[in-house]
């Protein structure tokens, strides 16, 4: 079928208005045309997808390139982020405001003075810690974009859009990005809730630790004191105590429950767990499930809190691309994958190992590394790759840092370096990886 026969004869003369013969063929010609070139500008986009940021040199900066390494932005940037949402946050120059440019390079809009350098766009938004015209920074630590504890309090959040429209400004601190509709917050009490993307609050702030969410689940912390017989007798030790001591030495009482609860975008309680039993370290829900902490090891849980698989484990991170990475001899034990049914799919036997990214991820086995697929089958060969960590895949590299000066080159998915070029003959004329 060609383009042509998309449409009939009775719908390209609706469409183009006309019942001319030599008019809709001229018309359809340009039709077929334009849309060969959208059609083609986007397989080059799929191809190439969006720029990766990388590291040029020590002081030299940032550029972005592609899948193959080449350079795609003329730009090189003192800072720079990773592409999200078809922007990006850089620095040009030392000594001047962050700017969002697209994929071309284009500036969209400069940042005002930010307290810290944004991450990227979440959802369409960008999140940018401000501070308000009063806050007096000198030039040097307006440069670095640090942030001083003395400027803390006069620093607020703001949203923009991918247009670089203000669309929230919040007074709060500590706001995190905005997941199923609300994103977490600090009161002024130092304690947690969640405010929606008009800044109201929608849960109200009770929490001492509270995480993003995900799968419209989050895991939090809610802190009370211990009653009972104990901790009165306890109380009242201390208020004796007390009165032997100056105010600002009072003993006061540190014997709280914490409680882990997994709630909904409302804020209702989905599964309250034992107090002091259960842990969280950030988890998030992926493909349905989160990983929480307990005195046996490390567990899954569903989106109703419910244990999913009765084996624990002593370490197991998030599920990404249907494999989770689990360990069960602790610090010294070996590592291996399982399946959403809690199946051991890859069995232990990595002395080190990483997400799967793109349907890859980065193990270790005697000092060597290598690429495997989701069935555990090395995709690439074992090699003693000089470097700390491989980083997880993005639009086809994965970033790498090196043992010996710490310089970080990109790989492909073959376990070659694509950039810096000039890495690309050491590595291919050394049997064994790079040779530095």
């Amino acid at each position: 079928m060609c383009c042509f026969d998309l449409l009939s004869a009775q719908e390209w003369t609706t469409l183009l208005g006309t019942e001319s013969v030599l008019e809709r063929v001229v018309v359809k010609f340009v039709v077929v045309f334009w849309l060969c070139l959208v059609l083609n500008s986007l397989s080059v986009y799929a191809e190439d997808h969006l720029p990766v940021c990388c590291f040029v040199g020590k002081d030299e900066g940032k550029e972005y390139i592609n899948q193959r390494g080449e350079r795609v932005l003329p730009g090189r940037y003192v800072k720079a982020r990773n592409f999200s949402h078809g922007r990006a946050v850089v620095v040009t120059k030392h000594h001047s405001p962050a700017m969002v440019i697209d994929t071309q390079g284009n500036i969209v809009f400069t940042l005002p003075f930010t307290m810290l350098m944004p991450h990227g766009y979440v959802n369409g938004w960008l999140r940018v810690e401000e501070a308000d015209e009063q806050c007096a920074l000198c030039s040097a630590a307006a440069a670095s974009q640090t942030l001083k504890r003395e400027d803390a309090d006069r620093q607020y959040t703001t949203f923009y859009d991918v247009n670089g429209q203000v669309v929230l400004k919040s007074g709060l601190k500590g706001v995190g990005n905005f997941y199923d509709g609300v994103a977490s917050a600090r009161h002024e009490n130092k304690l947690y809730g969640y405010i929606n993307k008009k800044g109201e609050w929608c849960i109200p702030p009770k929490y001492t630790k509270a995480g993003d969410f995900s799968e419209e689940r989050a895991l939090v912390v809610l802190e009370t004191k211990k009653r009972g017989v104990g901790a009165l007798m306890r109380r009242f030790s201390w208020q004796i105590l007390n009165v032997f001591y100056t105010p600002e030495f009072e003993i006061e009482d540190s014997k709280t429950n914490k409680q882990l609860l997994l709630i909904d975008t409302t804020g209702a309680v989905i599964r309250a767990f034992p107090p002091n039993k259960y842990r969280t370290y950030g988890g998030r829900f992926r493909e349905g499930k989160a990983v929480i902490t307990k005195d046996s090891g490390d567990v899954f849980i569903d989106r109703e809190g419910k244990e999913v698989f009765a084996e624990n484990f002593a370490l197991a991170a998030d599920f990404t691309e249907g494999r989770a990475l689990v360990n069960k001899g602790g610090k010294d034990g070996k590592w291996g994958y399982i399946d959403t049914t809690g199946r051991l799919v890859i069995p232990y036997q990595f002395d080190w190992a990483y997400e799967f990214s793109e349907g890859v991820a980065t193990v270790g086995v005697d000092g060597r590394s290598f690429f495997i697929d989701h069935s555990g089958t090395r995709i690439t060969e074992a090699k003693e790759y000089p470097y700390r960590r491989v980083g997880p895949f993005k639009n086809g590299l994965a970033s790498a840092r090196l043992i010996v000066n710490g310089e970080t080159v990109y790989l492909n998915k073959a376990g070659h370096v694509v950039y810096p070029p000039r890495f690309r003959v050491k590595e291919a004329s050394s049997d064994q990886g790079m040779n530095l």
